[in-house]
């Protein structure tokens, strides 16, 4: 569907956070076609300036050009410190969608010549209530059917009791999902798996169009020797498949390679199952400027989701000068990458992953090509690759810039 500029109005874009760095309503204001923004917290939008969120920004998007909505901000403010205090709780989800989604949903009404693109969580209230306005919904997550199905291939599944999954958990979380894909006029995502969740719950496939996820610049020189080391960063949870990866590395016994796991939180079952591993290294989150020093290190990032919207690591690798081992159920099959770069493996499949960790170390070398080539792929999809996908499943023709 086209969208013409001067009927239309331009866009309201809601979610909570800085959901992807502010890429897809950045997609619309490089055009002039941002509105509004609707979001938790913005620097010079809402509260002084607080240093720990000093990265809530972006150059393309004016302070002017967003709402706030400081009920739902100060909700996961209180959760913060309740948690750091009292150890773990509930977060606030129900709320916070609520509050952030009754604000897009205002916005829309005070505009009636805007179109509505809200993240999935936040675009019930809009949708349901301006059902005449242009309603896209960006999925960036499977629903519960696909998650409940992928979760079914999982080989290991009998290895132990498991962290409960949020969308498994049935109750809102669930049933708002559905409600606002009943409501949705359209729908992006960022990846065929995503689109094979919707078209699962019943929603038109022709209605849905995936856009993947863009990369950051390249950074480090790809010539500088490196390690025969492995590395997974993520959740080390069930739908994460570390698990998979330990059994994998266990039966693989590849000598002189090392596993490197960042997991910012790690499943008591999977920790069992890293226990007496030899040469698997794991730790918790890590800054950025650490974590990019890993990237640089390692030959390889294994991602073998069994449920995965996109892995924005799988970027961040590339551009670091990685390969990358991922599973069917991630992002990396719609970034065309080449074989050199990218090994596909069936999610769920210890054996698909040990032949996978098996070849890399085989093939690896202290300086490769590969590396190169892995950046050359970072950059030939960057975000601003992404950020014009947008734009064109959106049928937005290139207008001027209402800032230049």
């Amino acid at each position: 569907m086209s969208y013409d500029a001067r009927e239309g109005g331009g866009w309201i874009v809601g979610f909570n956070r800085d959901r992807d760095g502010y890429q897809v309503p950045r997609a619309l204001a490089e055009v002039g076609l941002l509105q509004r923004l609707v979001t938790d917290y913005y620097v010079g939008a809402s509260w002084p300036p607080l240093k720990r969120l000093s990265g809530r920004r972006s150059p393309e998007i004016e302070s002017s050009q967003v709402r706030t909505v400081s009920s739902a901000f100060l909700l996961q403010l209180r959760y913060e410190l309740s948690r750091r205090l009292r150890g773990a709780s509930q977060f606030p989800s129900r709320s916070v969608d609520a509050r952030i989604g009754e604000a897009i949903a205002d916005e829309a009404g005070r505009s009636p010549g805007a179109g509505i693109l809200a993240y999935s969580g936040y675009a019930r209230a809009a949708f349901e209530r301006h059902q005449d306005r242009r309603r896209v919904l960006f999925q960036y997550h499977p629903s519960a059917q696909l998650i409940r199905n992928a979760m079914a291939h999982d080989e290991l599944a009998n290895s132990g009791s498991w962290l409960e999954e949020p969308e498994l958990s049935g109750g809102y979380v669930e049933e708002n999902a559905v409600r606002e894909l009943s409501a949705s006029g359209e729908v992006l995502c960022a990846s065929t798996f995503t689109k094979r969740s919707l078209v699962l719950d019943g929603f038109p496939p022709e209605l849905v169009r995936v856009v993947p996820y863009g990369c950051p610049p390249p950074s480090g020189d790809p010539s500088l020797p490196r390690e025969r080391r492995f590395l997974f960063v993520g959740q080390g949870v069930q739908r994460k498949g570390l698990h998979v990866l330990l059994e994998a590395w266990r039966r693989a016994g590849l000598a002189g390679s090392t596993l490197r796991v960042i997991a910012s939180r790690l499943d008591p079952t999977i920790a069992r199952l890293a226990q007496g591993l030899e040469g698997v290294i794991i730790s918790g989150s890590l800054p950025r400027e650490e974590l990019e020093q890993e990237m640089q290190l390692a030959d390889t990032l294994v991602l073998p989701s069994l449920v995965e919207g996109f892995g924005l690591v799988i970027g961040e690798a590339l551009a670091a000068g990685c390969r990358v081992i991922a599973s069917q159920n991630t992002g990396a099959i719609d970034l065309a990458l080449p074989g050199t770069v990218m090994t596909p493996v069936r999610a769920g499949s210890v054996d698909s992953l040990v032949e996978a960790i098996q070849e890399n170390s085989e093939s690896y070398a202290r300086v490769a090509p590969y590396r190169l080539q892995a950046q050359e792929a970072a950059l030939a999809n960057g975000w601003d690759r992404f950020r014009a996908d947008v734009r064109s499943a959106l049928g937005i023709e290139a207008v001027p810039n209402a800032h230049a």
